[in-house]
């Protein structure tokens, strides 16, 4: 199999077709995924609400790299329902010799680490800002098979993600319908049940840390959207300085107060012992007179208690929005038969256990895709 490389000069023209806006038009806008996932739309913007005079147009199959995020695979070819949409000097559009190279292989070299690492080398700036020079850009090397070569190639990655994609739906579709389950159960759970004020059932409880600069502290975080809790980097009792800690032990109900809102709540575990959060998380220490630490969780993660905790979290978005200690205390949550909690627990932990080995293969999947992917650009790497 003969390849070469060829440059972007090489097999494409940097095209301009600069669009003077209208205050009273509608332009659509676009932007590029990270790690070769495409073009997508973005806002739909009136003239007078768009920054920029002058703006470029797209059409279907060009290539539009993100100099900012190149480095992390930010580029992508357009799709026939985004042509004639505008992006702004921060994504050139380069125009294809298709009669060179095919579109949709080149969107999947787009997907390779090769490429990522390509556009990194050739990225300048502040670590963080680093960004792809127009120069740099259109010297960068493209492997180039044969269009035969080319259309074999795209055809098996293709048909290898179909058939990825069909197992992957059908392990998210047993996910969901494990989901839905639990949720009936809790459901009828809750029927006729009394409510309880948190302040009651779990009150806030904090453990504050005095910090020795001699030692490292093991700090722990909350994902959003119920994903549970993860482990940070251990850090000095001198990086510390003056930030507040608290210590974390196994069974608390954790919030964290900037985004509770999305999610972001979990129970501490045993392999969570020894760890620390900053005055950012919220512990609540759960009276198991009352209620289970899992079965009050699972509530605020419904729709109905991320409800509550969006009543109890004012402001705007993101860091803006920000959970209130009273308000939470002040919180009203269902207090079935603990008996009926315990029952409920058991039934958690079995389906978040297959859930759990359902979420591995997917990720299985994943892995699966990316190594194919790398194996056959493999040659990439290897031209000189």
């Amino acid at each position: 199999m003969i390849i070469i490389k060829k440059t972007f000069d090489e097999i494409g023209d940097l095209v301009k077709r600069k669009v003077t806006l209208k205050n009273e038009l509608d332009y659509q806008t676009v932007g590029c995924r990270l790690y070769g996932r495409g073009v997508y739309a973005r806002e739909i913007k009136k003239g007078y609400e768009i920054s920029a005079k002058k703006m470029f147009l797209i059409k279907k199959d060009d290539v539009l790299i993100n100099r900012i995020w190149a480095q992390k695979g930010s580029a992508g070819i357009v799709p026939i329902e985004l042509e004639n949409s505008l992006v702004t000097n921060d994504f050139p559009v380069i125009e294809l010799d298709k009669s060179q190279i095919l579109p949709i292989f080149l969107s999947l070299y787009f997907k390779t680490e090769h490429f990522w690492d390509s556009c990194k080398q050739h990225s300048h700036g502040t670590s963080g800002r680093e960004r792809l020079g127009m120069k740099e850009m259109m010297e960068l090397e493209i492997p180039v098979p044969s269009i035969e070569v080319q259309e074999k190639i795209s055809k098996n990655l293709l048909e290898l993600n179909n058939e990825l994609d069909k197992g992957r739906n059908l392990i998210i579709n047993v996910i969901d319908n494990c989901n839905i389950l639990l949720y009936n159960v809790y459901k009828n759970i809750i029927k006729g049940s009394s409510r309880k004020q948190m302040s009651q059932i779990a009150p806030i409880i904090r453990r504050p840390v005095k910090v020795d600069i001699s030692k490292e502290y093991n700090e722990l975080g909350v994902r959003s959207f119920g994903k549970g809790t993860f482990h940070k980097p251990s850090i000095s009792g001198v990086a510390l300085g003056s930030k507040r800690i608290f210590w974390i032990e196994p069974g608390d109900l954790i919030f964290s107060n900037v985004f509770a809102w999305e999610g972001a709540i979990a129970v501490a575990k045993v392999y969570d012992s020894q760890r620390v959060g900053s005055h950012r998380f919220i512990t609540c220490k759960v009276n198991e007179s009352f209620t289970s630490p899992y079965f009050l969780c699972f509530h605020f993660l419904t729709p109905d208690g991320l409800d509550e905790i969006k009543s109890a979290s004012p402001g705007g978005a993101g860091r803006n929005r920000t959970l209130g200690l009273k308000k939470l205390e002040k919180i009203m949550v269902p207090t079935p038969e603990y008996s009926k909690q315990k029952h409920f627990e058991e039934i958690y932990f079995s389906i978040s256990t297959v859930i759990k080995l359902l979420e591995n293969n997917l990720e299985h999947l994943s892995q699966l895709h990316k190594t194919k992917l790398e194996e056959t650009f493999a040659f990439s790497t290897n031209l000189s």
